[in-house]
């Protein structure tokens, strides 16, 4: 009902005073600015819910977004690591002080190719891989194992066009001149494999070591 209808209701019987009249209005003055500031409230209410959803939402996204960066960044320091110690192993094992002897000539000879291909593989992928995965590092970082990714290439592919590439498959093998070039170039390939070669296994521990404090940090606040 409105004020409107409520005066002509209690006009209509004849004992509306003026007194009576103001206290009414008065009254419906009141229910309205209550129902007012009611449904403000109940809207305001609303609206609160559901910015607060919004920022839970964003703040969600957000963490889950940082999360996932510092996933694929652990990922590629794991993937690049793992490289670099496959590259390093067959470094070893073809500069190790004594080969193993293989039984016959040609099985010797297969196993030192075997090896010169695929210290040059190794180094590929190390450079792909760095290549792949720059994003993930700063300036610094980056040029660290980039420059070990560089110099693995250029010594591997060295020692093979030093060893197995003079070999002419065309003719019969000259295993004595063969097995002479393997050691003396293997014992240049260990010499020269120092300094550089060990920043970027230290710079890829510093960098995966930064992200498990970070991970650390980030649970004590959790």
């Amino acid at each position: 009902m409105t004020l409107t209808e409520a005066l002509t209701i209690i006009g209509s019987t004849g004992i509306l005073s003026t007194a009576a009249a103001v206290a009414l209005f008065r009254y419906f003055m009141d229910f309205q600015v209550k129902k007012a500031i009611g449904k403000y409230e109940a809207e305001l209410q609303e609206k609160t819910e559901a910015l607060k959803t919004n920022l839970s939402i964003h703040a969600h996204e957000t963490t889950i977004g940082l999360t996932r960066l510092e996933e694929l960044r652990a990922t590629a320091i794991q993937e690049i690591y793992t490289l670099i110690i496959a590259w390093q192993e067959l470094f070893l094992e073809i500069t190790q002080p004594n080969l193993p002897q293989r039984g016959n000539d040609e099985r010797q000879l297969l196993q030192l190719v075997n090896w010169s291909q695929n210290l040059v593989r190794e180094s590929e992928k190390i450079s792909t891989k760095v290549r792949d995965k720059a994003l993930f590092f700063d300036e610094q970082s980056y040029q660290v194992i980039a420059t070990y990714g560089s110099l693995t290439m250029t010594l591997s592919t060295d020692f093979y066009d030093a060893t197995m590439g003079t070999w002419d498959q065309a003719k019969d093998p000259d295993y004595p001149a063969l097995f002479a070039s393997f050691d003396t170039e293997r014992a240049k390939l260990r010499d020269k494999a120092t300094g550089e070669f060990d920043k970027a296994q230290k710079t890829l521990v510093i960098e995966f070591r930064k992200l498990m404090k970070a991970e650390r940090v980030k649970a004590l606040k959790g």
